[in-house]
């Protein structure tokens, strides 16, 4: 699965973005499985939407009573039942004023396969849990979408800006006993000081394939397996009964052939029936 992802991190209007296409490696090993949806017809597209926000107003002081290290957890509602994770889009935009210097700024979309929080959550990363770039080692988690970037400085009254949008097809079937969440995290490392302000929006929205879908597919599946298996042993048959039809022709011609033999040769039929009548008295 390749996928293309825009990345501007000025705030100037009309700069260019840097594009950059990669591959995202398929999940083996975890506890979810792939799902292919080229079998899916337009008809079949039926979709559950999820979606979340977080909006913080500009404000001052440390980012969020976390330092300069932090990390912001959003976690995406999923429906309960069998579903597949189709799409997932997210937008964030993070400005700051009165900032000394520039900073790291990292986002994820994780799905951890243990129950989660429902709302957002704040992380202080200053203590134990390491600097940008950082990665999330929790077992049975997946992280399937990761961008580093290096956000402005906000130098006195000028916003420093950073902006990300990104859609994502990761196709993941997620059982219903699994209780997995999944999370867009939005990590900074920055230089705040006393007097910077801070405004952070990250929105983001997924869309579910149905179970019934899946289960239209599996059922379609089958039966294209099942019609491919009668058409198969419909053929095996035809061709046996043409092989039969072609030894009985063969036996018909045959007799024919002895037949005619025996009529004009009257003397060489009496002996092949002698020596037929020799073999049977000895056997």
């Amino acid at each position: 699965m390749c996928l293309q992802h825009c990345l501007c991190t000025n705030s100037t209007v009309g700069a260019n973005p840097t594009c950059t296409t990669f591959r995202i490696p398929d999940p083996n090993g975890s506890p979810f499985r792939r799902y292919d949806p080229k079998s899916l017809t337009s008809a079949d597209e039926q979709f559950l939407h999820t979606h979340t926000e977080f909006v913080s107003v500009p404000r001052k002081g440390p980012a969020f009573n976390h330092g300069s290290c932090w990390a912001l957890c959003l976690p995406l509602p999923r429906p309960a039942e069998n579903i597949t994770l189709r799409r997932v889009e997210y937008t964030i935009s993070y400005a700051t004023m009165h900032d000394m210097d520039s900073a790291v700024v990292q986002t994820e979309v994780v799905i951890k396969p243990w129950p989660g929080r429902t709302s957002y959550y704040f992380v202080d990363r200053e203590s134990g849990q390491g600097r940008l770039p950082y990665m999330d080692f929790d077992g049975g988690a997946l992280c399937f979408s990761a961008t580093l970037a290096v956000k402005p400085g906000g130098v006195g009254e000028t916003r420093g800006r950073y902006v990300d949008h990104r859609v994502l097809e990761p196709d993941i079937h997620i059982d219903a006993g699994t209780d997995a969440t999944i999370y867009v995290v939005f990590s900074v490392e920055e230089n705040p000081t006393a007097g910077t302000q801070r405004e952070l929006i990250v929105r983001a929205l997924a869309i579910w394939q149905k179970e019934e879908v899946e289960n239209h597919v599996c059922e379609a599946a089958k039966a294209a397996a099942e019609k491919e298996a009668d058409e198969k042993e419909k053929e095996r048959l035809r061709l046996e009964e043409e092989r039969q039809e072609r030894l009985d022709a063969k036996a018909w011609r045959d007799g024919e052939t002895a037949a005619r033999i025996a009529r004009e040769n009257p003397e060489l039929q009496a002996g092949i029936e002698r020596e037929q009548s020799s073999h049977a008295e000895e056997s």
